[in-house]
């Protein structure tokens, strides 16, 4: 079952764009993967767009093969950027695979170990701190941050990860140096943002209960 095309797709998601790799055979099945480019990752798509070329016409059942000669030539910078383009790739890959044997991706993975999987609200209160116009209502205080933990609790959540918010002045801010969100090369915790840190889970746990 050989690969016809791969093409690379993106749709508006708000304040970033979500991006996908699309693979079609020459039976009609079409393989899908998605990848990110909206942080830390610029240029993604172009590496899929490029090493593409080398997979047209090949067998898709034949992935393994297919990512040692990707990873082969791109030996010279096998990390960062051109490693999440080869997942892509990859990923897509085998959701084709699977949908020509007719079976769940996890079988080719070696088989599932779980029939149910705990989820958690991942940053919380961050997309309704810094994108309150896509991720409302907006979070701007202590309050806002309890009324949340409520509203996770409620939902069904028993578990959130948040991230770090300076409250200051009447403002909230996220401090994430690490990311040059802001940038200080020195990366020090201060006693003002230990504070912040304790004040913010307090919130949470007020509103979330001592359960979360």
């Amino acid at each position: 079952m050989q690969i016809a095309s791969i093409e690379t797709l993106s749709c508006d998601a708000g304040w970033r764009n979500y991006h996908f790799v699309k693979l079609m055979t020459e039976s009609g099945i079409t393989g899908w993967s998605e990848y990110d480019e909206g942080f830390g990752s610029p240029g993604v798509g172009t590496v899929i767009t490029q090493l593409s070329e080398r997979v047209i016409g090949q067998d898709v059942e034949n992935h393994e093969r297919i990512y040692a000669d990707l990873y082969a030539c791109t030996r010279p910078a096998a990390s960062g950027v051109v490693a999440q383009g080869l997942g892509a790739i990859e990923n897509a890959l085998l959701d084709a695979t699977a949908k020509h044997l007719g079976v769940p991706c996890y079988v080719l993975l070696g088989g599932k170990i779980r029939e149910a999987i705990r989820v958690y609200w991942s940053h919380c209160a961050t997309w309704r701190i810094s994108h309150p116009d896509f991720y409302p209502p907006a979070v701007q205080t202590l309050d806002d941050v309890k009324a949340l933990g409520s509203e996770v609790l409620d939902k069904g959540f028993t578990g959130l990860k948040t991230n770090m918010f300076v409250y200051e002045n009447g403002e909230v801010s996220g401090w994430g140096p690490g990311f040059s969100k802001p940038f200080f090369p020195e990366l020090t915790v201060d006693r003002k943002l230990l504070l912040n840190i304790s004040a913010h889970l307090e919130a949470f746990r007020d509103g979330a209960g001592p359960d979360m």
